[in-house]
């Protein structure tokens, strides 16, 4: 089972409560996650929320959501936080303020499955 962690803290520190801003009509999340589901990678995709403001926004939506501590310090340390709640042997970390990554990317993401590893993350130099 693949399962797709969207990281979102609502306490950005350059750019204040950016998981609630608006894109091009609608919440930035709600691109992100319309983005992870369509990719057909994924049997489940779940938000991992730090604060209640931003659970009502992907609940507005009808995105699935887990509360996490206020106290992670990444993206990685709330999907660390939630994997115990999933039966999955793959983690996809793709972080909520990234509306823009493809489906080619995770394609290519995922062709490392296998090397041992059970969280992926894209990154770029």
């Amino acid at each position: 089972m693949t399962v797709c962690i969207i990281p979102a803290r609502l306490n950005s520190t350059r750019f204040r409560e950016k998981v609630l801003c608006q894109l091009l009509g609608k919440p930035m999340l709600q691109h992100v996650y319309e983005a992870a589901t369509r990719s057909g990678f994924f049997d489940e995709v779940v938000f991992a929320v730090d604060h209640e403001r931003t659970a009502a926004l992907v609940e507005g939506f009808g995105a699935p959501y887990q509360m996490t501590s206020v106290s992670c310090e990444s993206g990685t340390d709330r999907l660390i936080e939630l994997r115990d709640r999933f039966d999955a042997n793959i983690f996809v970390n793709w972080q909520g303020d990234e509306p823009l990554v493809s489906s080619a990317m995770i394609r290519d993401l995922l062709q490392s499955v296998g090397d041992g590893s059970d969280i992926w993350t894209l990154k770029t130099p």
